[in-house]
């Protein structure tokens, strides 16, 4: 029986299907599944403030998220922060095309040396 997006595990995220399934949707749902799988920050705490900060639309930011601290708009962090992804400059949506390729290629079976 096929799992539904939110019941992909990452250790299932190999299988090009269930990559498409979580990977390959509108740009929420996706850092919400990379959340819940922890490779992005499920909750963040304002560096300054020290106060919780709320995730929010940014079409300005290449990840097209920013954390906005609720207490002074000014302190914003980047979704990347304290992640997988901290420090990388690819955009998320453009990072999951490498995790495509490397599901491919590590599931695809070795061809040349089968029989059919």
């Amino acid at each position: 029986m096929r799992k539904t997006p939110s019941e992909i595990k990452l250790e299932d995220i190999w299988l090009p299907w269930n990559f498409c399934r979580v990977l390959d949707r509108e740009p929420l749902k996706v850092h919400k599944w990379l959340r819940s799988e922890g490779l992005l920050a499920a909750e963040m705490v304002c560096s300054k403030c020290k106060t919780p900060m709320k995730l929010n639309v940014r079409s300005k930011d290449a990840e097209g998220y920013r954390w906005r601290c609720q207490t002074n708009r000014g302190h914003e962090a980047s979704v990347k922060e304290f992640s997988f992804f901290q420090g990388g400059r690819t955009p998320i949506q453009v990072s999951k095309n490498y995790f495509l390729f490397q599901s491919v290629q590590f599931s695809l079976p070795n061809w040349p040396n089968t029989t059919l």
